[in-house]
């Protein structure tokens, strides 16, 4: 699974990062190493969001430590092939 990561401030992407991993959580983990983040709570919304939309958000509330933003949004990087699969 291959996921574009951005934290967002004021409508604005402030940080942007691409990781691959195998699954979610090691995508979102990956992600958050590289913006230097806690991981945030991920619940049963995220997941599903994830497969319905190949995007989630993670908002401050997420997070057990404070941040500095307003979102962080993971978005899933689809292939050609896995479009037509």
């Amino acid at each position: 699974m291959k996921v574009w990561g951005k934290i967002r401030l004021g409508g604005r992407i402030l940080r942007d990062a691409v990781a691959e991993a195998g699954d979610f959580g090691a995508a979102v983990r990956a992600v958050c190493e590289k913006f230097d983040l806690s991981k945030p709570v991920m619940l049963e919304k995220h997941k599903n969001e994830m497969e319905s939309f190949n995007l989630t958000v993670f908002l401050p509330e997420d997070f057990i430590e404070p941040v500095s933003f307003d979102s962080l949004e993971i978005e899933n990087i689809v292939s050609d092939k896995q479009k037509h699969v």
